[in-house]
């Protein structure tokens, strides 16, 4: 040990967790130490290294979800829109670097919101018939209460007629991380499901499959229209739903009832 020895220089060749030394000295040439350590890591600014973050975003039904925002935070911030493939990537960026992607859609919220979506959540409501994925019961809870009963059938009955134009407590869209296991398929929200993809110390391969599953809010029969280039099922078959007001009607009068479907 010396007083002339007043700093310490460490590289990459040093050890990840390096055990250094602190002395203190009087004017009589007095000392003592004591043990320490230090981690060594290099600075996501070091180097030239750089890796690509990139993903798609599809419905339950596979089909890829367009305009939705793809918000990048951490090292550096950015910021795209998924076209008709729902794909985005974001590259160039600093490797070792912590990152966090979040997607966000909140438009058109009647797309693919049809009275037979009511049907189906009553079915449920009542334990007639249950629906049958995660995604699907997400989707019935429009007022993102973390449960699906008649108060949602209010929202988007509301919807339907007009009565409001968006959901109140919620967006038209919302992503679930693809890779996300339910705990329980029958209760999406048995605990928190991801709707943001973390990435920590990003390597060099960079991550090539931070995917989402998009959810229509208010769509559980997957009708909902994804992107500009799915096509329209509707057809002049089949079973068309119709809803009237119930309202009492007296004869030789004249009335005006809205037909919903």
């Amino acid at each position: 040990p010396s007083p002339d020895d007043t700093g310490l220089v460490l590289t990459q060749d040093d050890d990840e967790t390096t055990v250094i030394y602190v002395y203190a000295f009087d004017e009589e040439g007095n000392y003592d130490y004591c043990e320490t350590y230090v981690l060594v890591q290099a600075h996501v600014s070091c180097g030239d290294a750089t890796g690509t973050i990139s993903g798609v975003i599809v419905t339950e039904e596979d089909e890829a979800v367009e305009g939705v925002e793809v918000n990048l935070s951490g090292v550096m911030d950015n910021m795209m829109v998924t076209g008709t493939d729902g794909a985005f990537s974001f590259t160039n960026l600093p490797v070792g670097g912590d990152y966090s992607l979040t997607p966000y859609l909140n438009a058109n919220p009647l797309n693919g919101v049809t009275t037979f979506d009511l049907i189906k959540i009553s079915q449920h409501v009542l334990n007639v018939q249950l629906l049958d994925s995660p995604y699907k019961m997400i989707a019935a809870d429009a007022n993102r209460s973390n449960t699906i009963t008649t108060l949602d059938m209010i929202q988007i009955r509301k919807l339907i007629l007009n009565i409001i134009d968006e959901f109140p407590n919620n967006t038209s869209w919302r992503f679930v991380e693809q890779d996300y296991g339910f705990p329980d398929m029958g209760n999406p929200w048995l605990e928190e499901f991801p709707e943001l993809i973390n990435v920590n110390n990003l390597p060099e391969a960079g991550l090539p499959d931070a995917d989402f599953v998009g959810v229509k809010i208010g769509d559980v029969n997957g009708t909902a229209q994804a992107n500009a280039l799915a096509g329209d099922d509707r057809n002049l078959e089949g079973i068309f739903h119709l809803q009237a007001e119930d309202i009492a009607l007296r004869t030789d009068n004249t009335y005006t009832v809205a037909i919903t479907g």
